[in-house]
């Protein structure tokens, strides 16, 4: 699998169950959200800002996509949590390594697709290091983990599991 075919099995309807443990204030939290993934075209918008902001030539974007979420209807006993983000993938050679630029960061970070499936995302912010892994176990069901360094010690880990949702 390259990186064009994973992230086509990335886009579509998700419900996400999160976990984040907060390691240095020793507390956890758990939600439970529905999150729409959109391929976005070269051209959209959002990107060329994005690009402006991280210091990226807007020819050199690859794959794009928009990340929704939305919390309410799903946990009744939590306050609603709204949001989207963009993952912009640069252009690369071979498909399985490579550069990428989020929304909400300054500076590009580096992906890895193993010959596993695995697809491991790393940002550099100072003083942190976000660290994401991402891997189906199923054609529906991915898992996720984060990893937040400040200063080479881990302050936040978080597991997701999604379901597509494949009826509306």
């Amino acid at each position: 699998m390259d990186i064009h075919a994973f992230i086509d099995q990335v886009v579509g309807d998700w419900f996400s169950q999160k976990t984040v443990y907060d390691l240095a204030g020793a507390t956890n939290e758990s939600r439970k959200c529905n999150l729409t993934v959109i391929p976005l075209a070269h051209e959209d918008a959002a990107i060329a800002p994005l690009c402006q902001t991280c210091r990226v030539d807007p020819s050199q974007v690859g794959s794009a996509l928009k990340f929704q979420w939305d919390t309410d209807k799903v946990d009744p006993y939590q306050s609603r949590l709204q949001g989207e983000s963009l993952l912009v993938l640069l252009k690369s050679e071979g498909g399985h390594q490579g550069s990428f630029i989020r929304s909400g960061a300054t500076a590009v970070g580096q992906y890895d697709l193993d010959a596993d499936g695995v697809l491991t995302l790393t940002q550099i912010q100072d003083p942190l290091k976000l660290s994401d892994r991402l891997w189906f176990a199923a054609e529906n069901l991915r898992f996720r983990t984060g990893l937040v360094e400040r200063a080479g010690q881990i302050t936040h880990t978080s597991f997701y599991s999604e379901i597509r949702r494949l009826l509306k």
